[in-house]
């Protein structure tokens, strides 16, 4: 098992920031490590990152895990309508 946490606080709008995400992915990641027992080395977190980080962490675990691993992604910031 493997999971991918990304949590956003800090934007370049300043009234857009918010308070919990990173907080979030801290309570998670105690949850699934000794809860769910993922292992530690497989849970990966992603704090406040840009958008090349953003996508170069999907990059960089999708060459970790093959078809019979599982991923759980979370994220935790604002969201953007495509």
């Amino acid at each position: 098992y493997f999971a991918l946490l990304i949590g956003i606080e800090s934007y370049q709008d300043k009234t857009m920031n918010l308070r919990f995400p990173l907080k979030d992915l801290g309570r998670l990641k105690e949850s699934l490590i000794s809860d769910c027992r993922f292992a530690e080395k497989n849970v990966f977190t992603i704090a406040n990152p840009d958008r090349n980080k953003f996508f170069e962490s999907f990059e960089k675990i999708k060459k970790q895990i093959d078809q019979n691993d599982n991923l759980l992604i979370f994220y935790a910031g604002h969201g953007y309508w495509d």
